[in-house]
């Protein structure tokens, strides 16, 4: 019994009332049953209420919002938010007309190792799916993927937004009872249209003249972070940054350079951003995927698209025109080559023979490579780094600095400001010299990133 004590005594005349509102917090889950006992007028009239109720704590299963792609197999992440261990469960999914699950290959998550699943039509549309071990394994309390669904969505499926219905949820908790509760929430399916493209590009800062390719040292040094720098944080397997990539036989110009950001353009105003993502660089300049492999897609229609891409010390650049893009292949769009038209003048640095390449230099990320003059200098980011570093005590400005830096410029995992070895800030002042509107040779001379900004 819940003892309920009043430390104050509350003076009630006959003509009137007084509310009082109790609060009971109750001590087990599901049902209770506790007692409130009150005396008025003195100790020998008591009043006894019974409080009884059920509590349940949330314990539901529901699909995690996500988008998908027409004709082909998509895979859905079934979640389990559970308050308490889980031994097994079963429910009945209804998927919408034009979805098609492959009952024969449903899949388990870290979360469920050493559980079996499997599923069952039960009807049209409807399946019944049913998760259990043989071991005594557990479901930890969580909120994570507990099963992954493969479902095939028609080529005709309408776009739109679509939900998946759960009946008959069952969720055994260690003693066989069912403490399934109703799910406050479920995810939506969205199917959308997806386009591909095939983006090409060369970073001067890494690029060398005797093989055509970028050097790739960052990656074989292990520099190059598995969470891209870009805002939207993508993450990709440390395996894709192995030499060879994955399968430790990709051929070596399809290494890894390091990571970049791509954009899409409405084609009426090419200052407004449709979308945008990570990708990596490949050594021959092919943007992929974070797989490392694949070509690059974003979740919109066929259309007509400005198409960007920019790197954390280069500066970025755009198609001069709105690149038609389909979603049956992937558009190529080469940014190397002096055919494809840009946005601006002399967008890109030419690296000879008609190659072009971003320019290198922009280390403090303000769209301007700067030696000397007036204003932010990258040559002055880039002492400060130098000086600013937790291990050069003694602040010397031939220091040098390992690792994966924006003040990095040509790449090579060593920053360095003057000194012997190779320089970063000679690289900037060649550049600045080099320029071809800079016809007096100006140190002070600006390069401007040719991107239309708002």
């Amino acid at each position: 019994m819940k003892k309920l004590l009043l430390f104050t005594a509350i003076l009630i005349q006959s003509i009137y009332s007084h509310a009082l509102i109790l609060t009971n917090n109750p001590t087990s889950d599901r049902n209770f049953s506790e007692s409130m006992s009150f005396n008025h007028n003195g100790p020998d009239e008591q009043k006894i209420l019974q409080d009884a109720g059920s509590r349940l704590l949330p314990n539901f299963v529901l699909v995690e919002s996500q988008n998908a792609y027409r004709n082909e197999i998509n895979v859905f992440n079934i979640l389990l938010n559970n308050s308490e261990p889980v031994k097994g469960l079963q429910f009945d999914i209804e998927l919408p007309t034009g979805f098609d699950l492959d009952v024969n290959s449903l899949g388990t998550t870290t979360r469920t190792a050493g559980f079996t699943v499997a599923a069952s039509s039960v009807g049209v549309n409807l399946y019944r799916v049913i998760l259990y071990s043989l071991n005594s394994s557990l479901i930890d309390p969580g909120n994570d993927a507990i099963i992954t669904l493969p479902v095939f969505v028609s080529a005709a499926q309408p776009l739109g937004v679509y939900q998946f219905n759960f009946t008959n949820v069952i969720i055994s908790d260690i003693n066989n009872q069912d403490i399934a509760s109703p799910a406050p929430e479920n995810g939506d399916i969205t199917v959308v249209d997806r386009i591909f493209i095939d983006p090409k590009i060369l970073l001067q800062g890494p690029y060398d003249p005797n093989t055509g390719l970028m050097k790739d040292e960052l990656r074989s040094a292990g520099h190059i972070p598995t969470t891209s720098p870009y805002v939207d944080a993508m993450t990709s397997e440390v395996s894709v940054f192995d030499l060879g990539g994955t399968s430790g036989t990709g051929l070596p110009e399809d290494d890894i350079v390091d990571w970049v950001w791509v954009e899409l353009r409405d084609q009426n105003s090419n200052t407004t951003i449709l979308a945008s993502k990570s990708a990596l660089l490949q050594r021959d300049g092919d943007i992929v995927e974070v797989d490392g492999i694949s070509n690059i897609y974003f979740d919109l229609g066929p259309n007509n698209y400005y198409v960007a891409v920019k790197h954390r010390n280069h500066l970025g650049v755009m198609s001069s025109s709105a690149i038609f893009l389909l979603k049956e292949s992937a558009t190529v769009i080469d940014f190397r080559s002096n055919a494809l038209e840009t946005f601006g003048s002399n967008a890109r640095a030419d690296l000879g023979s008609g190659t072009l390449a971003l320019w290198a230099g922009n280390v403090n990320g303000d769209a301007t490579i700067q030696y000397a003059g007036a204003g932010v200098l990258d040559t002055s980011s880039l002492l400060a780094f130098i000086l600013n570093d937790g291990s050069n005590f003694l602040n010397l400005p031939t220091w040098s600095v390992t690792g994966y830096s924006d003040n990095d410029v040509d790449m090579n995992g060593i920053t360095q400001y003057t000194g012997a070895g190779v320089l970063d800030s000679p690289f900037i002042l060649q550049n600045i010299l080099s320029y071809p509107g800079n016809f007096l040779n100006l140190s002070t001379w600006q390069i401007m990133e040719q991107l239309p900004e708002n």
